[in-house]
């Protein structure tokens, strides 16, 4: 997205036990981040995770599929495109 003039990162935990929640709060609390948006394929478990871990510090987007339906590049970019532009950025947002 860096042609669009949008920075964007990415967290991808290796393992979920132990929840690595040091490394998520030490990533998304970076001065230069202005939000996260939480990707899985389930209904926001992780979601509640990454909040704990984050503690109100940075805003939380997320967007989750059921069914075995995984979000493709394109729906994600999307998503990060409608966070950036001007829609609310504070609280759990769903797709």
């Amino acid at each position: 997205m860096a042609d669009e003039g949008i920075s964007v990162g990415l967290f991808r935990p290796v393992t979920l036990f132990p929840f690595p929640e040091k490394q998520i709060k030490d990533e998304l609390t970076k001065k230069h981040v202005k939000a996260g948006l939480v990707v899985e394929m389930s209904t926001a478990q992780m979601m509640e995770d990454v909040e704990k871990a984050v503690l109100g510090k940075k805003p939380l987007h997320f967007f989750g599929r059921t069914g075995g339906i995984v979000p493709t590049p394109d729906e994600v970019k999307d998503k990060i495109r409608r966070i950036i532009g001007g829609r609310k950025t504070s609280g759990r947002k769903k797709a």
